[in-house]
């Protein structure tokens, strides 16, 4: 029996389960979608329950098309900086808050001010809303009840192992991105705990991203559709697996993903800063780190184009058995380059770097009266690359540079949208054989857990390449120009950007005033 290895992708808006073979070779794959919670400007949420019931969904999608008495382990890639609460019997006090989840700005705001500078020195994470340290004082000052009655403060990915397992775990992965990790010597960070108000206890207990966090119980064997005992891994999250799902992992590559969010991301033998703190850096597992950079727009802004102004075409889609989104970039091949002079700053939901500012808000520039549908849709694919090429300038100061892309998510199944990344890049973009590449990524984890592979360079070899998009030169330039105009609008805005959200937040609370006064 040949074994095979089980990788499960919690993301923020899909749980993505990908089978392999011991070559690396996709045997099935499953998906169920997770819904998404905004009850208020800036705040994102996700339930523990739904999630979990996604993930069954998913992963029984995924071996009834494969033989699971030859699995070998489990293994895990999630979303990474979501923060949630449990109880002492592991049930949620809260629901999970997301990356995208900007509610503590203002707590961010005030550790940046104070030790924002030896906080990113020590963790390799800005002090911003998108970590635990701001998300944790939060919570602190707004549910100061739920606070002390925490008994663990943790990620979603480790609520799930704990259900299969019966282990709190978090990996030191995971940890790092966090911010809540000393970057060197990989254990809790302990000024960051005191300045937050909690010790390592409210936290589980640290692994490694390859080690067994335990066996699959039989509930939850039961309940998944696949034998007891099997070897539940941890792994890590979403971004540096997705560099060791697409097998870049030497220096001069980095990979992009674009699924929700977006992110480039490059290996490195040792942590790497930026001077400016733009970027973060975050452990990955067997000495090595990854560095780079995470933009809030990415498929979600597809996804609110598919459920409001295209949604027509979503209809029209689902009619004709088409996918949805593969109608909307096919709408944006007759706007062409440049979408006829329509730019779109995406930033519906914030932007992380290099801004690292939850207040923004999307703007369109240059609308003009024979703008349509299709301008729109193409203006979303090309501002959706501008905010990585952004992430790609800061990356080539880092050691070795950036010579080569490896492209994974649900955009690289895309040829037009990987060529137009590749256009504003200026660089080749590669396709590997496997397209969900952080999936594919922790099962690699659970190979080298079980002893299937025993290195990286093993495990790079099961990983190869499909295309490679070159980029067209005469585009690079088209695109330069629009992008430094990109660039500069964020500039003369940003200070308008937190006024507005001033005046908003204002117009807000009289609404709800109104609306408890009636």
């Amino acid at each position: 029996m040949s074994p095979l290895f089980l990788g499960i992708d919690l993301g923020t808006s899909a749980v993505k389960v990908l089978v392999v073979d011991e070559a690396g070779r996709e045997v099935s794959a499953g998906r169920a979608e997770c819904k998404v919670y905004q009850p208020r400007p800036s705040w994102q949420e996700q339930d523990l329950e739904e999630v979990g019931t996604a993930m069954t969904a998913a992963v029984r999608q995924a071996v009834a098309k494969a033989d699971a008495k030859a699995i070998r382990a489990i293994s895990f890639s999630a979303s990474m900086h979501g923060l949630m609460a449990v109880d002492r019997d592991g049930r949620p006090l809260t629901r999970l808050l997301t990356w995208a989840d900007g509610r503590s700005q203002e707590q961010a705001r005030s550790l940046a001010q104070a030790q924002g500078a030896a906080i990113y020195q020590r963790t390799g994470c800005p002090a911003t809303a998108l970590y635990y340290p701001a998300k944790i004082l939060w919570l602190k000052l707004h549910k100061p009840e739920l606070f002390q009655g925490a008994d663990k403060f943790l990620s979603i990915k480790d609520a799930v192992v704990q259900r299969l397992t019966g282990r709190w775990v978090m990996d030191r992965s995971h940890a790092s991105s966090n911010g809540l990790l000393d970057l060197r010597r990989l254990e809790w960070d302990a000024p960051v705990l005191a300045a937050v108000g909690i010790g390592p206890e409210k936290l589980p207990e640290l692994t490694d991203s390859d080690a067994v966090a335990g066996e699959l119980s039989r509930t939850a064997a039961a309940g998944l559709g696949i034998p007891a005992g099997i070897p539940v891994v941890p792994g890590a999250g979403d971004g540096g697996l997705a560099n060791l799902g697409s097998g870049a992992i030497d220096p001069g590559q980095a990979a992009v993903t674009i699924g929700t969010s977006g992110a480039m991301r490059k290996v490195l033998s040792e942590p790497w800063l930026d001077p400016e703190r733009r970027t973060w850096c975050y452990y990955l597992a067997d000495g090595r780190w990854y560095a780079g950079g995470a933009v809030n727009s990415g498929g979600i802004v597809l996804r609110w184009l598919r459920d409001g102004w295209l949604s027509d075409e979503r209809d029209r889609a689902r009619a004709e058995g088409a996918e949805p989104y593969e109608r909307i970039i096919a709408l944006a091949k007759p706007a062409g380059p440049g979408a006829g002079g329509l730019l779109f700053l995406p930033y519906l939901f914030g932007e992380r770097t290099p801004h690292w500012n939850p207040l923004l808000r999307g703007v369109l520039f240059g609308l003009a009266p024979h703008h349509g549908k299709a301008h729109l849709a193409r203006a979303a694919l090309e501002g959706i690359c501008m905010c990585l090429a952004q992430v790609h300038e800061l990356l080539q100061a880092s050691p070795g540079g950036v010579s080569e892309v490896r492209a994974s998510g649900g955009f690289a199944r895309s040829a037009a949208w990987v060529q137009l990344l590749a256009d504003m890049l200026g660089a080749p973009v590669t396709l590997p054989r496997v397209r969900e590449s952080s999936a594919l990524g922790a099962a690699i984890l659970g190979m080298k857990a079980t002893g299937a592979i025993k290195d990286w360079g093993e495990a790079k070899g099961l990983i190869p390449v499909e295309r490679t998009f070159e980029p067209d030169r005469a585009m690079k330039d088209f695109y330069q120009e629009r992008f430094q105009v990109f660039k500069k609008l964020y500039d003369r805005l940003a200070d308008e950007f937190e006024r507005w959200s001033e005046i908003q937040e204002k117009a807000d609370v009289a609404g709800r005033s109104q609306g408890q006064g009636s």
